[in-house]
């Protein structure tokens, strides 16, 4: 049995476009449902029954395609498409690189995600993911994404309290909504977004070493770790103190025995200095 082929992806202007009917490939001509694409170009859409024609239209631009015809309009000006628009399932297919290039937009093909970017691209980076979390993949299947796994983030849309997120991982496209709080406390001081669905972290893959990896993934700490790898490995601290000069975390675990209190010290947001206390709760 074959694996089903991962669809295209189409992204205009940063926001992926949702489409009932999969785009195609033919002859390496992408071709996509035409309205989903008008729509988010912002273009006034008409359909003329007597020559089988779309016209879309905004300021200063009309495109104009014919059903199984090569000859394409732009502002009344004849263009030769290399594959004529065509009927799929009852919805009119058009040429999706014709149609954006002729909105004055930049069109990218990635091959590896099979996604098209077409106008504002998304400054697409590599993350980690801090919990094991819920992902919807293109095909619509659902799958648990592993504790850091490195996945590339595609695109990012902020909706209301959520973020709309799009990635890569392992060569397929997932995406998930997830919420978010701009009043997190570490929003709050280091000017990263929390999503507090599932706790999902998203951390630039560069902030990383191997070492510190390893350490992550057994909860350790050591000396060197930036604070983003702390509260990787520890988590929140309970306080938090921050000067000219260095910033200083403290935990506070209990037992009915004992309550330990760690500090730990950062300068230049580096940990180097580490002391802890031990109370007799008895």
């Amino acid at each position: 049995m074959f694996a089903e082929e991962e669809p295209i992806i189409v992204f205009v202007d940063g926001e992926m476009v949702s489409f009932d009917i999969d785009p195609i490939q033919k002859n390496g001509i992408t071709l996509v449902q035409f309205k989903p694409v008008f729509d988010k170009l912002g273009l006034s859409i008409e359909w003329d029954q007597e020559t089988q024609s779309i016209i879309g239209s905004k300021q200063n631009l009309e495109i104009k395609l014919t059903l199984n015809s090569t000859e394409a309009m732009i502002n009344g000006e004849i263009e030769i498409l290399q594959i004529a628009p065509t009927l799929i399932e009852n919805n009119t297919f058009v040429p999706l690189r014709f149609v954006g290039e002729a909105s004055w937009k930049l069109i990218t093909w990635d091959s590896a995600t099979k996604t098209v970017q077409i106008g504002k691209q998304f400054d697409i980076q590599y993350v980690w993911l801090l919990e094991r979390t819920l992902w919807k993949s293109s095909n619509g299947e659902e799958r648990y994404l592993p504790t850091l796994a490195k996945v590339r983030l595609i695109n990012k849309t902020i909706e209301s309290d959520y973020h709309n997120l799009v990635i890569e991982y392992e060569g397929q496209i997932y995406s998930r909504k997830a919420e978010y709080r701009k009043n997190s406390i570490y929003d709050k001081y280091q000017n990263k977004f929390y999503l507090t669905s599932s706790d999902l972290w998203l951390y630039n893959v560069d902030d990383f070493t191997d070492k510190a990896l390893e350490l992550i993934s057994k909860a350790e700490i050591d000396y060197g770790m930036t604070e983003d790898m702390v509260i990787l490995s520890w988590g929140y601290p309970n306080y938090k103190y921050v000067s000219d000069n260095y910033t200083q975390y403290k935990y506070i675990t209990k037992d009915l025995i004992m309550t330990k209190t760690e500090y730990l010290w950062f300068y230049d947001g580096v940990l180097t200095k580490y002391e802890y206390s031990l109370q007799n709760n008895r």
